[in-house]
């Protein structure tokens, strides 16, 4: 028996007549995961951008609803995404947990199990997201039980809500070449294409800030003098004089422009004290003999700043003289209309931009034009979008459904004006160049390049903030400005900056159309 047994072994041992077919059948299992896994790929890439297309779809269609809350926009975008994929989805996204098959196995893909999606308000736009995976029919049998899906879509939107600051530049260059005619133009189609769509009044504000070397902040309705503004002001010009009593001594209304803060400059901090409230603007009375802004007679002996702050020979009320009271001369020289603050009204925001005009010259020629300043025509832009004081129109920041823009212009560089005067320079809303506030007493480009410091200062806290800026240059061919702009812009998707450089009136028109466009089209953004 033992004989019969051994030689039965060896001969089985012997034996390859099935080897092939064992062999075939473990090396089958590789090689149908490999070539079943192509097929589950393919379904996983084509179920993939089904659902992505279906989740811009309702995305969109949320952009131009609108939501109530965030529990109404998610069983919006569910309900939509349903609809259009059915054969896929079934009646209602599946959970991860969904059983595979059931009775609604009919409705949709048993075999993809997906969270419900959800619908996120952002600047300007929503967020869509799910996640969830694809169970494999033929990866399996390699390990691979399930593929991931994450997916996510963000719509950015005409049909939210806007506060949109215009920071446009009022100073005497834009009276060259057509250009202050040119940007009222540009700058009334841009109000035209945002309020074009029904009910973008309910939708969109608009603030209109010209600025020159100063802003004028005495808006009706809003200004408040009493919470807003500190009369005391540098000492070396006025002493401690109040400037609002120095206006009524010369029977002059107080313009409205105010200076700088000393402390505070860069920031949108609500005005609180005496540091944080603004000197009123008051361009002192110059020398009688050829100064550019001489409007009272002098006398005396007094040089310099003491001839600048003698206060006594502001005090002609009653006297029977007459103080010149314009943009162009006098205690308001260089000043530009007040700020309009966030409104719908269309009517004012066209009327305001048609009032706007350089501030340079006088008729007889003299030179009065102060100077450019971005940094401070920036700044009340900020702070008029701001929900705080002194502006508190604007939206509290934490409101994800309103996208704060600024529309920032200018015609030139910063510019503190070297002229004769008893200071070494025109008045600005940092004083003369004398007051030392920029730098320098004595070197004007110094002075220039510190003010282009604090606009790259001002425009980084800006974006920190979450406001969209876009920058225009209107015929500056100066390579830093250009640098300076194009830095403080933001960035598109695509990390471009959002700068318009344009050297005609055309360009300009199809630079503030292109904003238009870009603030009021629905566009999947990523």
């Amino acid at each position: 028996m033992r004989n019969v047994l051994g030689r039965a072994g060896r001969r089985f041992a012997k034996n390859q007549s099935g080897n092939v077919a064992i062999l075939f059948a473990f090396s089958a299992i590789p090689l149908i995961g490999l070539i079943g896994g192509a097929v589950d790929v393919t379904r996983h890439a084509r179920h993939k951008t089904q659902i992505l297309n279906a989740m811009d779809s309702a995305a969109i269609a949320l952009a131009r609803r609108g939501a109530k809350n965030d529990k109404d926009a998610d069983k919006f975008v569910n309900e939509q995404i349903a609809a259009l994929l059915p054969d896929i989805l079934g009646a209602a996204p599946r959970s991860r947990g969904a059983a595979r098959g059931g009775a609604d196995a009919a409705l949709g893909d048993p075999m993809l199990h997906l969270a419900s999606f959800d619908a996120t308000a952002i600047p300007g736009g929503y967020r869509v997201e799910s996640s969830g995976g694809m169970e494999t029919a033929f990866m399996q049998v390699i390990g691979i039980a399930e593929m991931p899906l994450e997916l996510s879509t963000e719509i950015a939107m005409s049909g939210g809500k806007y506060e949109v600051a215009l920071a446009l530049d009022n100073t005497g260059s834009m009276d060259l070449h057509g250009r202050i005619e040119a940007l009222r133009e540009a700058a009334g189609t841009l109000v035209d294409d945002l309020y074009k769509k029904k009910g973008a009044e309910d939708r969109v504000k608009m603030a209109l800030v010209p600025f020159v070397t100063a802003v004028n902040i005495k808006t009706p309705g809003v200004y408040d003098e009493a919470s807003w503004i500190a009369p005391t002001g540098d000492p070396k010009i006025f002493g401690s004089a109040n400037r609002l009593d120095l206006f009524d001594k010369m029977e002059v209304k107080f313009g409205g422009c105010v200076e700088a803060r000393e402390t505070e400059d860069e920031e949108d901090t609500e005005p609180t004290d005496t540091a944080t409230r603004w000197v009123p603007y008051l361009w002192p009375d110059e020398p009688d003999n050829g100064y550019g802004n001489s409007y009272l007679k002098d006398g005396g002996s007094k040089k310099g700043w003491r001839l600048l702050g003698d206060t006594a020979k502001y005090d002609i009320a009653g006297a029977g003289k007459k103080v010149s009271d314009t943009t162009e001369k006098g205690p308001n020289a260089a000043c530009p209309r007040a700020i309009v603050e966030l409104t719908s009204d269309q009517d004012r925001l066209h009327d305001e931009i048609d009032l706007m005009k350089p501030h340079n010259e006088l008729e007889s020629g003299e030179a009065n034009h102060s100077g450019t300043n971005v940094a401070q025509g920036l700044l009340w832009a900020w702070r008029v979008l701001s929900p705080g004081e002194p502006y508190n129109q604007g939206a509290s920041y934490k409101d994800k459904e309103i996208t704060k823009v600024i529309v920032l212009l200018s015609d030139g560089r910063n510019q503190m004006v070297s002229e004769k005067s008893a200071a070494g320079s025109d008045y600005t809303s940092y004083g003369y160049l004398a007051s030392g506030r920029l730098g320098s007493k004595t070197d004007y480009r110094v002075a220039e390049r510190a003010v282009d410091a604090k606009v790259k200062r001002v425009c980084d806290s800006v974006k920190k903030a979450g406001i969209r800026v876009y920058t225009i240059l209107f015929q500056v061919d100066y390579d830093e400005t250009q640098d300076l702009f194009r830095d403080c812009a933001s960035k598109d998707d695509d990390g471009e900056p959002l700068y318009h450089y344009a050297p005609t009136a055309g360009a300009l028109e199809t630079a503030f159309e292109s904003i238009g466009k870009d603030l009021t089209e629905i566009y999947v953004s990523r």
